[in-house]
């Protein structure tokens, strides 16, 4: 009878321990989304207030486990990823970032992915200014210091085209 009880146990606590989460309501939906909303819209105006490589890399997850991808490369080290927003803010005196349009997707508790289109200004230290806008897509995760980002994207549109010489001229 003792075994029976002990095997009784085990299946009830298997069971137990197997089930799958309750699902995310839309009210809980919402207010993850918008905690992680907040969190991006936060660290490009810490990065607009103060450029730097190292509040770049503050809003990335701790460890290794993070990647970077924009102009065709795919950077997935921390210490490339710090090493090329420093040559970026290194020539940068003022720099502006503001999320236009934004979606985001609840993966789940502790997954959520934002796309954005970003409003940029910046300004180098020979006075260059130059404005536009880039697509951007993130994936946050929730670690013990908050939504971080594990893995990011940006895109620029394409230059517009060179403006025609007129014919006969060289």
């Amino acid at each position: 009878m003792k075994r029976i009880s002990r095997i009784a146990a085990a299946l009830v606590l298997a069971l137990g321990c197997s089930r799958a989460p309750k699902p995310l309501t839309d009210v809980e939906k919402a207010a993850i989304a918008d905690s992680v909303s907040q969190v991006a819209a936060q660290w490009m105006a810490d990065l607009s207030q103060r450029p730097s490589a190292e509040r770049y890399d503050a809003a990335f997850a701790p460890g290794a486990d993070i990647m970077h991808a924009e102009k065709g490369a795919l950077i997935t080290t921390r210490d490339s990823i710090v090493g090329a927003a420093r040559g970026v803010f290194t020539r940068t005196s003022a720099f502006s970032a503001n999320m236009a349009r934004k979606r985001l997707i609840v993966v789940d508790r502790d997954v959520v992915v934002i796309g954005a289109q970003v409003d940029l200004a910046t300004k180098d230290s020979a006075g260059r200014r130059w404005t536009g806008q880039e697509a951007w897509t993130a994936v946050f995760h929730r670690t013990p210091d908050g939504w971080k980002i594990v893995a990011d994207h940006e895109s620029f549109p394409e230059p517009a085209p060179a403006p025609a010489k007129p014919k006969g001229t060289r």
